[in-house]
């Protein structure tokens, strides 16, 4: 299943300047649930990396590429990806990154997992497509991976929510339309909620790719 940026949005990046891209002011740490969030919670010169990243089953946390975040003439654009999230084969792939210096591997400083940070310098007059380019050849190192992480154990989705599945009261209030109501998918077979369809859906393709 493959995604692609609307031609306005594609036509938007290839005519802009670095020093013209809006910055996003949605949260960060956000887990993408459709891949039609990337235009909302990304901004432009990195939204064709984050897209790859998502069709891939790899997990971004954050990304930053506009001028008035950091402000000045020289900005560095970036990823973060939870590493610790990573396929084995994934983590290979990262650590030869970090090995080469086009990565870096930080603990979150607020939360307990490793932040595979993906970046690079860029001036406010270069093309946004030159930034957008380079991000692209990163995520072509990495393979496709199990999507797991985008699922949830119904015990897990209940806390989230106030519920408490051991008090009969609670867990007859909390049915599976309510959940699929919100958004989010229940797989029957394993009995966890995946955060949508489009999720879920990738996963059964990854599977059936992968025997």
């Amino acid at each position: 299943m493959s995604e692609r940026l609307e031609p306005s949005e594609s036509n938007e990046a290839e005519s802009q300047l670095m020093s013209s891209v809006k910055r996003n002011f949605h949260n960060r740490n956000i887990p993408l649930r459709y891949p039609e969030q990337i235009t909302e919670l990304v901004e432009v010169p990195l939204q064709p990396a984050c897209l790859a990243f998502y069709e891939k089953g790899i997990r971004t946390m954050e990304s930053s590429a506009n001028p008035e975040f950091q402000g000045g003439e020289e900005q560095s654009a970036y990823i973060t990806i939870d590493y610790d999230l990573l396929s084995p084969e994934n983590q290979k792939i990262a650590d030869q990154l970090i090995s080469d210096g086009r990565a870096e591997l930080r603990a979150h400083p607020m939360d307990e997992y490793q932040m595979l940070v993906l970046s690079r310098e860029y001036s406010n007059e270069e093309p946004v497509e030159v930034v957008s380019g380079y991000f692209l050849q990163l995520v072509e190192r990495f393979v496709p991976q199990d999507r797991s992480w985008a699922s949830l154990e119904a015990a897990d989705l209940a806390a989230a929510w106030g519920y408490d599945l051991t008090d009969p009261e609670d867990a007859a209030a909390m049915p599976i339309e309510l959940a699929e109501g919100s958004g989010y998918k229940y797989d029957e077979k394993t009995g966890r909620y995946w955060i949508s369809q489009d999720q879920w859906q990738r996963q059964q393709e990854f599977l059936q790719a992968t025997g």
